[in-house]
């Protein structure tokens, strides 16, 4: 008997009906059937559940409005159902004959006949919906645009800790707290796919250093000083785009006007370059290409890498929030508008050290091990970064694919 390349999965009806048997509409009906003298009411967690479960509608990421409109509707159609008194009856006649397979055939197809309804209906709702929320968002905003406010929250944390600080929810356990205080761990990982080097170096924070330690002057300097911006915000209610457009003409700071051309510059680093860190001077020299043609000769260089600043929103999930809590989505709106300096002068003298530096995580890294001990520290504190939205054009993009990018794309 040959060898087969493909595998097929079949699952038996036996298998199908069971993962239909689990669903919270089967599990209805068959109270329904062991209850027929009682009345049934649904609460709204178990409604919640049903929209979870049967039509992967989740309230808690959704609008408050327009998760009170979906409980709203399949309540009222769960009620209205046409088919109720018809599906009873024929389950009345089945449970006197005792046929419990004939009464499970009517379980599943009935589930399946009021599952497309449910689905018809609420796929019609789903434009009102968003509609009211959006009223509600456009009413709430301008009602907040009559009220000024100067109140400022100032918090001081490190950056792997800003990433999580707010919880989205209020917790109920700890007295409604936004604020996460427990202890930030970094899980240890493994890294599959290796973060390219010209994304590291491009990193929020991360400076570059070439110094002649006998002068103790460094001769070139890179920094990447992204400019922050953060706001508190409820995203259920109507959020302002931080779009402006940024200026991204070259800025110098001239501190002596004498001139040189850049090839020259970049060839002279080309034969600094030594075998351990030649990856980094490669990076220095590219990075070089992109000022003029003629720069001078101690001068510092400024400019934004993109035409509009990204936006990324950080949170932590709150576990066993209180319902009533979805009118709350709190996340820290951190609004990014990239921008990196250089700082070159005329060498005097050759530099005996390459140093780069993590500002945020204050560490510095030279010597034969810059590289490996760069891409492990890299590993461990830096790659659970939230993706960036450009507020322009709306599109979402890695932290890396920006990095790696010199922090730039076209909208």
């Amino acid at each position: 008997m040959g060898d087969s390349a493909d595998v097929v999965t079949i699952n038996s009806d036996e298998e199908q009906r069971m993962e239909i048997e689990d669903k919270p509409i089967i599990q209805l009906f068959k109270h329904l059937t062991q209850e027929s003298n009682q009345k049934t009411v649904l609460t709204n967690a178990q409604i919640i559940d049903i929209l979870k479960e049967e039509f992967d509608i989740d309230i808690w990421n959704i609008h408050e409005l327009e998760g009170d409109i979906f409980i709203t509707i399949l309540k009222m159609y769960l009620k209205d159902w046409p088919l109720w008194e018809e599906f009873d009856k024929l389950i009345n006649n089945l449970k006197h004959k005792n046929d419990t397979e004939a009464m499970n055939k009517v379980l599943q197809t009935n589930y399946k006949k009021l599952k497309e309804h449910l689905t018809t209906v609420l796929n019609n709702a789903k434009d009102e919906a968003k509609e009211a929320v959006k009223k509600v968002q456009q009413e709430m905003s301008e009602r907040s645009d009559k009220i000024k406010s100067n109140v400022i929250l100032d918090v001081t944390a490190t950056r792997s800790q800003l990433n999580k600080l707010f919880y989205r929810r209020p917790l109920p356990k700890h007295n409604n707290t936004i604020f996460n205080l427990t202890k930030h761990t970094i899980p240890t990982q493994i890294m599959v796919n290796e973060v390219p080097l010209d994304a590291i170096l491009n990193w929020w924070g991360i400076n570059i250093f070439l110094k002649v330690s006998a002068l103790k002057i460094n001769i070139y300097e890179r920094h990447n000083i992204h400019e922050l911006k953060h706001l508190l915000v409820n995203r259920n209610l109507s959020i302002p785009n931080p779009c402006t457009e940024l200026d991204q003409q070259l800025k110098v700071r001239v501190i002596d006007s004498t001139t040189r051309n850049i090839s020259e510059i970049i060839k002279t680093y080309s034969d600094l370059s030594d075998n351990d860190n030649k990856e980094v001077y490669n990076f220095i020299q590219r990075d070089l290409k992109l000022l003029p043609s003629m720069v001078f000769n101690r001068a510092l260089f400024k400019r934004y890498t993109n035409k509009y600043p990204y936006v990324r929103y950080l949170f932590e999930e709150t576990k066993s929030a209180d319902i009533n809590s979805r009118k709350y989505d709190i996340q820290l709106q951190e609004t990014i508008s990239p921008k990196y300096q250089i700082y070159i002068r005329s060498m005097t003298s050759t530099p005996t050290n390459l140093v780069v530096e993590c500002e945020p995580c204050n560490v510095k890294f030279l010597g034969p091990n810059l590289l490996p001990e760069l891409r492990a520290h890299f590993n461990e504190f830096h790659r659970s970064e939230p993706d960036c939205t450009c507020t322009k054009c709306n599109k979402t993009f890695s932290m890396v694919a920006l990095a790696k990018n010199w922090w730039c794309h076209r909208c």
